[in-house]
């Protein structure tokens, strides 16, 4: 590069004698990467931009990840370390680390690709279509307000969509959604735009988890992960949400749909305690004799 960049110099101004640096002002940084451009500090020469990195050969159009970027989510989603901790490390050695919503970026993109990957070395036709657990963590209990106010306790929400190929689950979508805004508060009458936190008006209901899921599914989608088996919670509406993109032609693989166990046998004692039929159809002690 260097070499390119002293004999371009020199013959474009042969009698400049000038030093050539990095011109930091039009410096751009990737993750752990960056392109440089070369200046010199006399005269008016500028350098094209190079990549000081290595990219990963895709068939894909569009700019290529670099190697160590992909590398760097690899190996975190294989520990328990979070970017905060990354981000710490990077920084205690002196090096500039990368932004937070940089490495997330990449990581919803790469995460994606290592199960494909997965199933491709395991010999799968369709690499894609894998099977999925999807539900979503709010805030506050949705059923903590029944009784005590007409509108939905919870203001926040947090969607997850994990494999179920490997051992490790890793969670591969995320949509979060925030009806809670410090700048524009509920009482103002203000509308949020999109520099706010809150995503979410306070007329969408929190707990609409078939847009949630839709929105997560189709995100993958656009990864080429698709749902062949999709376990959910026995009151969730998020596998309308798969059949239904499969019914738009917005995937190819019909999902199936599997019950978490966990949360149905919790229903299921819950039903049974509540049905007062049953005391009369199995009548048993329900007091100790004197």
């Amino acid at each position: 590069m260097w070499n390119s960049v002293f004999r371009e110099h020199q013959r474009l101004h042969p009698n400049c004698n000038g030093f050539l640096q990095w011109n930091m002002e039009r410096e751009e940084k990737f993750g752990f990467v960056n392109r440089e451009e070369a200046m010199c500090d006399k005269c008016t020469y500028r350098s094209r931009k190079f990549k000081l990195y290595e990219e990963v050969q895709t068939k894909k159009p569009g700019r290529k990840a670099a190697k160590i970027n992909v590398s760097a989510q690899a190996a975190l989603s294989q520990t328990p370390l979070g970017y905060t901790g990354l981000r710490k490390i990077v920084l205690g050695c002196n090096m500039p680390a990368p932004s937070t919503s940089g490495l997330q970026k990449r990581a919803n993109k790469v995460l994606p690709e290592i199960l494909i990957a997965i199933n491709t070395l395991r010999g799968r036709k369709d690499p894609g279509s894998v099977s999925l657990q999807a539900d979503g963590a709010y805030n506050n209990a949705i059923y903590s307000g029944i009784g005590k106010t007409p509108f939905q306790p919870a203001t926040q929400v947090v969607y997850s969509v994990a494999e179920a190929e490997t051992e490790d689950k890793s969670i591969i979508g995320v949509v979060c959604k925030n009806k809670l805004c410090s700048v524009h508060p509920i009482k103002s009458g203000e509308k949020c735009t999109s520099a706010c936190s809150s995503n979410l008006t306070f007329m969408k209901s929190i707990g609409d988890e078939y847009t949630w899921a839709k929105e997560a599914l189709q995100d993958l989608a656009s990864d080429g992960i698709e749902a062949k088996h999709l376990t959910t919670d026995p009151d969730s509406s998020a596998y309308r949400a798969a059949d239904d993109l499969y019914l738009e032609n917005t995937t190819s693989t019909e999902p199936e749909h599997f019950l978490d166990t966990r949360h149905f046998l919790n229903n299921h004692r819950k039903n049974i305690k509540n049905d007062k039929e049953l005391g009369e159809i199995m009548p048993g002690r329900t007091k100790k004799r004197p």
